[in-house]
């Protein structure tokens, strides 16, 4: 795909598609990634965050306490090594058709 092509993908877009989505956004079953949280995990500096493909999946509150932010709660797989964890409703995703 060209540059052009790729200019022409994106402004051919509707507004809606660079709307900010939090996982309160989405329906269970809907696939996303979790967009970088600023902050340091692990001392490696940069960003926090899972940067898998993650699932919403129905809510398992016991889980909740492998979380790592507060915040309203709600239940989630990794995709790639099925592994269920929590995350914040109110956290910025991408989306992923």
């Amino acid at each position: 795909m060209s540059p052009s092509d790729l200019q022409t993908l994106f402004t051919a877009l509707p507004e809606s598609a660079f709307k900010t989505r939090t996982l309160a956004d989405l329906s269970v079953g809907d696939k996303f990634i979790m967009l970088p949280i600023p902050g340091d995990e692990h001392t490696q500096g940069g960003y926090m965050g899972v940067f898998h493909l993650l699932e919403k999946i129905e809510n398992h509150p016991e889980n909740h306490a492998k979380s790592y932010k507060p915040g309203t709660r709600w239940s989630v797989r990794n995709v790639a090594c099925d592994i269920e964890l929590s995350m914040a409703l109110d956290e910025p995703v991408v989306y992923i058709q």
